[in-house]
This record gives structure tokens, sequence and C-alpha cells, in this order.
């Protein structure tokens, strides 16, 4: 992960230069114009100690690519997240469009970045450690984790695996796996007890066990002999309609049955996107036909 320090100019209007009583909490933003570079931003920050036009900053900003600019050291304080600027370290991050998605990119050096300085201050990713503007104000910021709760919760989840893999001396892993997972290594059962295997429908949702320890898939992928692929969250159930990133940080969307979508388009509220042949979101240039029935086909971008 590279840090370009782009410092912003002390002034009461973007770097008031005062240290921050304590830090308790990374603030998690999204620049308010989408398909804005990291860069363009950062000036526009900048320009304020000379206009004086409003009182704005960050003590970062994460670009469309994954680039990484820092305007003012941690220690001190931004003008960012309003009442929580004396307790917050700030992101602000780039998106291509209105729907507030991020790039891949952004996703995983958010990711990284998010662990990086929980893992320096001391911050627990799941228990606080994590805040969105939302959280603060009821701004709808970031505009993605926002809307969709559950990202949100993925997010925290991926910032808390890279953490874990990072402290274990792996920083070049840590997101949720993008494979079939054997979660449960400890053999819990008693001796002659019959172990779970297969799904098996509990308390009003679907676990998958694997046969060899009798435990079910928990924050892991599942792909079935069929070849579906499923998410179980950390209680082991099956989750259905809400998005989830792989590996990569790319996303996909499990539909009302659980499964992975592909090659489909989904309404998500009220907004249309387009699924790969492969079930990843796609992103960029889309070209529409209809076919013989006057039903709209992408075109042969799609992968």
């Amino acid at each position: 992960m590279k840090i370009q320090k782009q410092y912003l100019t002390i002034s009461s209007y973007n770097r008031p230069g005062s240290t921050r009583p304590k830090t308790t909490a990374v603030a998690c933003h999204y620049i308010g114009n989408p398909g804005t570079t990291a860069q363009a931003n950062r000036n526009w920050f900048e320009s304020l100690s000379k206009t004086h036009d409003t009182k704005a900053s960050c003590h970062y900003i994460i670009g469309l690519g994954g680039e990484i600019l820092q305007l003012i050291p941690e220690e001190e304080i931004s003008w960012c997240t309003n009442q929580a600027n004396s307790y917050t370290i700030s992101i602000e991050a780039c998106h291509p469009d209105k729907t507030g998605i991020f790039t891949k990119a952004t996703y995983q050096a958010y990711i990284a970045l998010c662990a990086d300085i929980c893992r320096r201050w001391g911050l627990d990713p799941l228990n606080g450690g994590l805040i969105r503007h939302y959280d603060v104000t009821g701004k709808i910021c970031p505009k993605w984790f926002a809307e969709h709760p559950d990202a949100w919760e993925q997010f925290k989840k991926d910032v808390a695996a890279k953490l874990c893999a990072a402290e274990n001396g792996n920083p070049e892993t840590g997101e949720s796996d993008d494979k079939e997972t054997d979660v449960g290594k400890t053999d819990t059962k008693k001796p002659g007890e019959q172990k779970k295997s297969g799904w098996q429908k509990e308390n009003g949702g679907w676990r998958y066990y694997q046969g060899d320890t009798g435990q079910p898939v928990r924050n892991a992928w599942h792909k079935d002999k069929d070849g579906e692929w499923y998410w179980h969250d950390g209680a082991g159930f099956m989750v259905c309609e809400t998005w989830k990133t792989g590996v990569d940080g790319t996303w996909y969307y499990l539909g009302a049955d659980g499964r992975m979508k592909k090659d489909t388009w989904i309404i998500d509220k009220g907004n249309l996107y387009r699924l790969n042949r492969d079930g990843s979101l796609f992103q960029g240039e889309l070209h529409l036909k209809t076919d013989e029935t006057g039903a709209l086909q992408a075109n042969s971008a799609l992968t």
C-alpha cells in the first residue's frame, strides 16, 4: 500500500493544525461528486485556505484507481465528520457514478488503509473502530454503505480479516475467502454422535455442514455440487437478496434463493445493475439492443 503525502496548508478553513485529544474510530466517507479524481478533490480542499468558501478537509482520499493521498497528519483534526472530528481519522473515497458504489481498486485500498489505521491505533473494526458519516449525522455518506447496510457489515468484516492477516504476518491476504471453506476446524461432537452434513434447515434458515467436520460454513463462500455459489454469515446461515464482495473486491448479488446471480439484470433500491456471466458486477460502458421479442440484450463486452 503506497500513500502519497500531500499535506494541506495550515488554515482554519481546511487544516486547523490542532491535535485530537483521542482517537477511537476511523470515519468512512465518500466524495460527493461522482467521477472526480483524488487529486482534484485534494486540490479543492487546498483552495479553501484562500477562497474561505467553507470549512472542509479529510485525512485521506482514495482515488478511482486505488491511489491514496494523505492530506493531514493522522494526529491532527480534520474538518470532515462534524462532532466526531475530535476522535476520528477521516477517509474520503472516490466513486464512478451516482450509485456510490466503489471500484474494485478503491474498495481494496479502502480495506487496506482502514486495517492499517486500526492496527496502528489499536481499533477494533467490528466494535466501533469503523463508523460511517451516516452514523454520526444521518447524512447518506458513504452512499453505498448507508443505503446497503449488509455491504457496510461486510466491509467491516473484510477490514477485520485484513487486520487479522496482517497481525499474523500475512498482510497480502485477509479478505473473505472466495472458495469453498472448511471453517469448523474443531470437532465438538461426542464419540458415536453422527455429524451433520450438507444442507440443514434450522431456526428458519439454511446452513451447510461440511461432512468431514460436522461444522457449518461461516463467514465464507460455499460452492455446491451443481457449481452454484452461496454466502454464509457468521452464524452459518445462507444469506439472500444482498450484495457481497469476493476476495478481490468484486461485487456479487445473492438472489432470493441464496444463489449468486449470473448473466442477468438486478433492480436494487430503484437502480438497475448488470451482472456478468461469472456473476461479477459489470462496471463500464454498456451498449444494449433488443432481441426478436423486444427484450433488452447486453453487448459482448460482458465477461
